[in-house]
C-alpha cells in the first residue's frame, strides 16, 4: 500500500504566474506574420502551374485551421465569458471564429 509523505519540508512545482498582458501576440504585425505562416503553403501552390502551364490558383487548395478547446473544470460559456473571469477556454472559442463577442 502507499505510504503519505508528511514532509512539510518538501519541495511543490506551481505554474509561472500568468503574464498580465498575456502569453498571445497582441500587435497586429506579429499576428499577420504568423497567419502568413499558417497560409504559406497555400499560397505557393497557388503559384504554380500545372502541366499544361495553367495557373493553378482556383484549384480546390485551402488551409485548413481547426481549433480544439477542452476545458475540464466545467465551466460553461456564459460564465467563462465573464470579464476578469480565470477560464479564457471560451473567450478563446470566439476569438478562433472572429465574432463580434471576440473584439
Amino acid at each position: 500500500m502507499s505510504k503519505v509523505n508528511n514532509n512539510s519540508n518538501a519541495k511543490v512545482w506551481a505554474p509561472p504566474v500568468f503574464p498580465v498582458e498575456g502569453r498571445l501576440p497582441g500587435d497586429v504585425v506579429t499576428v499577420t506574420a504568423n497567419y502568413k505562416k499558417q497560409t504559406a503553403e497555400e499560397r505557393g501552390h497557388q503559384r504554380g502551374v500545372n502541366s499544361k502551364g495553367q495557373s493553378q490558383r482556383f484549384d480546390c487548395c485551402h488551409s485548413l485551421h481547426i481549433s480544439l478547446f477542452f476545458d475540464g473544470t466545467n465551466n460553461n460559456e456564459l460564465n467563462d465569458t465573464k470579464k476578469n473571469h480565470p477560464s479564457n477556454i471560451a473567450k478563446l472559442f470566439h476569438a478562433s471564429i472572429q465574432d463580434d463577442d471576440a473584439k
